[in-house]
């Protein structure tokens, strides 16, 4: 009698997991994918706006040295560029978006930064997509430099110094 129920205790032993427990664990691995998921998506989009952060203050530092005090105005150009940025150009982490230059030829009130965009650059004064052909048009008096951000509505923008 004993062999007959250490047989079955075996036996029960070794039949394994029921349908309940099996989807139970498959239910909890589905849900902790899913949020480890849309956590990583968020990092991912934070960090590219932290580049996009960097890289619009490197090009206004790289705009403010080519700055005429005397005449209080911006000379940028090929040289300044080649100067500042050699063979990494400031470029937008997915290439989705550009980084886009407002200029003011007539006084020194940077222009308003924009609403944000998603591709390309928005109209006028902000129609100058940042590259390293882009030349600052003669008798600049004022800029702002912008970046569309991934994880806000609200552009990244940095202003001209001369005022």
């Amino acid at each position: 009698m004993t062999q007959k129920l250490i047989a079955k205790k075996i036996q029960k032993a070794t039949q394994g997991f029921t349908l309940i427990e099996l989807l139970v664990v498959v239910s909890i691995i589905a849900i902790l994918a899913v949020v480890s998921l849309s956590l990583f998506g968020n990092a991912q989009k934070v960090a590219r706006d932290g580049v996009r952060r960097a890289e619009i203050n490197a090009i206004a530092k790289s705009f403010e040295s080519s700055r005429d005090i005397p005449n209080a105005t911006y000379q940028y150009n090929t040289t300044y560029y080649n100067n500042d940025f050699g063979n990494s150009n400031p470029a937008d982490p997915l290439g989705t978006r550009n980084y886009c230059i407002g200029i003011n030829t007539t006084d020194t009130t940077p222009p308003a930064p924009p609403a944000a965009w998603t591709s390309g650059c928005p109209a006028a004064p902000f129609n100058n997509a940042f590259s390293d052909t882009w030349t600052m048009a003669a008798g600049t008096r004022s800029w702002t430099a912008c970046a569309s951000l991934e994880a806000t509505t609200t552009p990244f923008c940095i202003k001209s110094i001369i005022r």
